[in-house]
């Protein structure tokens, strides 16, 4: 059985390669012959691409434009580069026009596992419902997500014809899986479960092999941001005077606005390197979270730049029982995380998702 895996492609986002990666090499090591299906979506691919740069109107946005283009296309070309080596791409690019074609190459379609369900974030695409698919093809999701609590009207007008069709249904967020469950039909609600990110389901020692020597001598805090909020910068200067850390700013680019250590073209090694060795991570991602779950790490969560898309984020400390770590929750003095709780919880939750994992292996359409 060869499977194809229909994600988000062409990305300079940390967690949708590493989620590529992750994906692929658990389904490889279960004997399956897989890749990701390489798709251009062109509101996925402006988006990222550094060229998006010079769209901005005005002059002042131009100039900024011109001096930020240089960093955000050597960290584009760092991701390219990382994919190159680490992940196994379909031969032929696919468009919204020709993936119909992806039938005569695969048996099986995995959507997965990033904000797929996101018309937001794919300008309106059923075909990551695998809407394009074959009567004859096994369908399947792993941990797929929409980032909110729920699908929109337009995106179950396209979900439930097509999840309906899926033998294996597993989302990411817990609240997704109960919208879900209320508008497909029984046969497939029953089908549905909630499983963790890939990224999750490799363990530390996995992604040590990514970690090189420190970045800097000193103790420093790794912040990761997509918003700053005045409560989550006061607590950056109140633990950077408590502790004398420095700061590194993992940006898209180079800024005066803070006296900080900018790094802004980090290949997807090197992000996970400057997590690893960090005394505290302080960061409003996902993935970026996931990682500091991994390496044990004190981490603090502030929240997406988008409101609507926090429950991808809180509904997996949620599961781990360190809730205190968001901006909502956090009291004066948090206790340390207790991580030998948290890998016990995570252990057997990714044990219930290897199982999801056997079923899209093991079970051949028909």
């Amino acid at each position: 059985m060869k499977i194809g895996i229909m994600t988000l492609t062409g990305t300079s986002n940390y967690g949708a390669v590493f989620q590529i990666h992750a994906l692929q090499k658990v389904l490889e090591q279960q004997g399956q012959d897989c890749e990701t299906i390489r798709y251009d979506n062109p509101v996925i691919l402006m988006d990222h691409q550094p060229k998006r740069l010079f769209r901005k109107k005005g002059f002042k946005k131009k100039i900024k434009a011109v001096l930020a283009y240089r960093a955000y296309a050597g960290r584009y070309r760092n991701f390219q580069a990382f994919e190159r080596k680490y992940c196994r791409f379909s031969e032929k690019t696919y468009t919204r026009e020709t993936i119909a074609e992806a039938n005569r190459v695969y048996d099986c379609f995995v959507a997965g596992s990033d904000q797929i369900w996101n018309y937001d974030i794919t300008g309106k695409d059923p075909n990551y419902f695998l809407a394009f698919a074959g009567a004859d093809k096994k369908l399947c999701s792993y941990a797929a997500s929409s980032g909110k609590d729920s699908l929109s009207e337009a995106e179950l007008a396209v979900a439930v014809p097509a999840l309906s069709r899926y033998e294996v249904l597993s989302v990411r967020e817990e609240k997704l899986r109960h919208s879900l469950s209320e508008v497909l039909p029984a046969s497939a609600a029953a089908r549905l479960r909630t499983n963790i990110d890939p990224t999750l389901l490799l363990d530390q020692s996995y992604w040590k092999q990514f970690v090189g020597e420190r970045p800097l001598e000193k103790p420093y805090i790794f912040l990761y941001l997509f918003r700053e909020t005045p409560k989550s910068m006061a607590l950056l200067q109140e633990l950077q005077q408590k502790t004398g850390c420095e700061i590194v700013y993992a940006s898209k680019y180079n800024s005066h606005k803070h006296r900080y250590l900018y790094v802004p073209t980090l290949s997807p090694s090197e992000f996970l390197n400057y997590i690893y060795h960090a005394a505290y991570v302080m960061t409003g991602s996902f993935h970026a979270m996931c990682f500091s779950v991994q390496f044990e790490k004190e981490f603090f969560l502030t929240g997406s730049a988008f409101a609507e898309r926090n429950e991808r984020l809180y509904s997996l400390v949620r599961l781990l029982g360190i809730q205190n770590r968001t901006m909502d929750d956090l009291t004066d003095h948090p206790a340390e995380i207790d991580y030998p709780a948290v890998k016990r919880t995570l252990a057997e939750m990714r044990a219930e998702s290897m199982r999801t994992i056997s079923e899209i292996c093991e079970r051949d359409k028909g």
